[in-house]
């Protein structure tokens, strides 16, 4: 379970996807800019994940590179629609997550994939809904 100081880190979190234009989810909102992204994508659904820093614990950006190509090798292996992204907090001072968005990635897989890479928690939107932040 997520501590409290770390479930309100995650939740003031900004996550940018990186899109023309880019957007940024925040938890507890909703985001007309995913919409419009899912519905043009056919998509009901998708998941921000990251392989970065796995149970909160800050790695060298090599490592956290290498871990996060291996979550892209991983989506690109199930043929899933994603696209790059990143999240950081805008005042903790720890540097942007390399993060991606994975379309159409249903809850369970997420949740599954998200807990395969270490990570705490991640961030899932159903087409017309708010951000949830969902502790793995």
């Amino acid at each position: 379970m997520l501590s409290h100081k770390l479930q309100r880190t995650f939740e003031e979190t900004h996550y940018t996807v990186h899109h023309q234009p880019a957007f940024t989810l925040r938890i507890g909102q909703h985001s007309p800019e995913l919409d419009a992204l899912l519905q043009a994508s056919g998509h009901d659904c998708a998941a921000f994940i990251t392989a970065c820093n796995p149970q909160g614990q800050r790695l060298d950006a090599s490592d956290n590179r290498q871990r996060q190509q291996n979550l892209l090798d991983e989506l690109d292996a199930r043929d899933l629609t994603t696209l790059p992204g990143s999240g950081q907090h805008p005042d903790n001072g720890w540097p942007p997550e390399e993060s991606v968005l994975v379309l159409g990635l249903q809850f369970q897989a997420a949740r599954a994939l998200a807990r395969s890479f270490g990570q705490l928690a991640f961030v899932w939107v159903d087409q017309h809904q708010v951000a949830e932040l969902i502790e793995v």
